[in-house]
């Protein structure tokens, strides 16, 4: 029985993902009752990205290291969301927080593993090669 529900669980979420990929994001906001929002901050590096998966969050504040977990345990078809911490402060300015927190290598690596995607509210490197 388990395995079954499993299963059946499995399909329902392949089935809703397909669904959303079709989907306008601003119909999606709607439909959230007002719960979704924009963050003026994140943007796409280039026009036409999509990207609809399940969402695996890190919080970092001047530490890689909660970003190269996150690649390392991410399936595929996840999307990585990653909070760097950047709050308009003075300190946003100053290394580590204002280092670059994912470039080329990690994206060649994420693209390997297969993941949906990454959204990173904060620096982002190699940006021409993403």
């Amino acid at each position: 029985r388990h395995g079954k529900a499993s299963l059946t669980t499995q399909c329902a979420a392949s089935d809703i993902m397909a669904k959303l990929k079709t989907m306008d994001t601003c119909a999606l906001c709607d439909a959230s009752d007002k719960k979704a929002r924009v963050i003026t901050t994140v943007r796409p590096l280039k026009p036409g990205y999509r990207m609809v998966g399940v969402a695996r969050t890190v919080a970092v504040d001047g530490d890689f290291l909660g970003v190269l977990t996150s690649l390392r345990e991410s399936g595929p078809g996840e999307i990585i969301m990653i909070d760097a911490g950047m709050r308009g402060e003075p300190g946003d300015a100053h290394w580590p927080r204002a280092g670059g927190l994912f470039g080329e290598l990690l994206a060649s690596e994420a693209w390997r593993r297969g993941l949906g995607g990454l959204v990173i509210d904060g620096n982002c490197r190699d940006t021409p090669l993403l």
